[in-house]
């Protein structure tokens, strides 16, 4: 069969050694060479082997298929008008006590607590019940009977960008005959980028304030302990079972109903996974040839990334082709 192969030799370029060596006068520079071994095919579905001379400590292989591009190595954001969608999937669990003690927001409008002044977030969370929510659209919540899970989705696609989730916990005790209801939550959002795999971030994953509204409470960011004796009647980061945990309490516990809000900071939902490299070779493994299958035809910008380093530095070289790959012919 006909070899279908072009090739270009990145390190001609002066600049790709300019920007991937330091302290040259320190370690030594990285010379290593790659070629095609002659047996090769290109052909869907068929090793592809290359062979190494040379003296790279470590090899980072770059396929060229998608999430393995070298040009994309340190790419780790995305135009968010180019964010096809966002949602929220979300698991609720409720324990004892009344239902309707949780309310949930979300804004692509608000600029965040301050999270260090105290009465400062109290006055900004008053403000914002007694202004009616402006600015936050209320997410519809079928609360389940106690101790069931039930689920909720959510399309949020409107505030990908400058993103703020809010929850408001206000458990009530009609007249201190109840307890106050527990709330446990697990969940997160997908955010979809056409042509690539799916970014997934937990609920617990986003940077939270939690501001308790009571009075009674000197410390209005007091969460996970109430002192050093227990948790109850907290908001719970801590639980690893949870990505949030809203503790409630009899109704003998505490002589007043719970009152606090859990706010994210504003985020934005256009992170990506910079792409990667399979590392194939360290210091102490020799490395003659390496194989590997290209599923689909096409075109790929292979990439090896060369590196010598020690504790004063490191030196860099790349070694990049364009590989076509063809099908697999009809007839053998």
């Amino acid at each position: 069969m006909r070899k279908i192969i072009t090739y270009i030799m990145a390190v001609a370029a002066a600049a790709s050694l300019a920007c991937g060596c330091r302290q040259d006068d320190i370690v030594n520079g990285v010379d290593f060479r790659v070629s095609f071994d002659p047996g090769n095919t290109y052909v869907a579905g068929t090793p592809v082997t290359f062979r190494f001379d040379g003296d790279a400590d470590y090899i980072v292989y770059f396929s060229g298929e998608e999430g393995h591009e070298y040009r994309y190595h340190d790419r780790t954001s995305f135009p968010v008008d180019e964010v096809e969608s966002l949602s929220l999937d979300l698991r609720f669990m409720a324990s004892w006590g009344t239902e309707g003690g949780l309310d949930i927001y979300v804004s692509d409008t608000f600029s965040g607590l301050d999270g260090h002044d105290g009465e400062k977030d109290r006055a900004t969370l008053r403000a914002m019940e007694e202004g009616g929510m402006q600015g936050w659209t209320k997410l519809p919540y079928a609360e389940g009977p106690s101790e069931v899970w039930t689920s909720q989705s959510y399309d949020l696609t409107p505030y990908r960008d400058n993103f703020s989730i809010a929850f408001h916990w206000h458990p009530w005790t009609n007249g201190f005959s109840r307890s106050q209801r527990t709330y446990n939550l697990v969940g997160g959002f997908t955010h979809k980028i056409p042509g690539m795999n799916d970014v997934y971030t937990a609920l617990g994953a986003l940077p939270f304030v939690s501001v308790l509204m009571n009075e009674q409470e000197k410390d209005p960011y007091m969460h996970d302990h109430r002192g050093d004796s227990t948790s109850i009647a907290t908001v719970r980061f801590e639980d690893s079972r949870y990505d949030l945990h809203f503790y409630g309490c009899n109704q003998y516990f505490l002589d007043y109903e719970l009152d606090a809000w859990v706010i994210s900071s504003p985020h934005t939902f256009n992170n990506v996974q910079a792409d990667r490299g399979v590392p194939i070779k360290n210091m102490t493994a020799q490395l003659r040839s390496y194989s590997y299958v290209f599923e689909n035809p096409g075109t790929y910008q292979v990439t090896f990334l060369g590196t010598n380093s020690n504790f004063q530095g490191e030196a860099r070289q790349l070694r990049s082709f364009t590989i076509n790959i063809v099908d697999p012919p009809l007839f053998q």
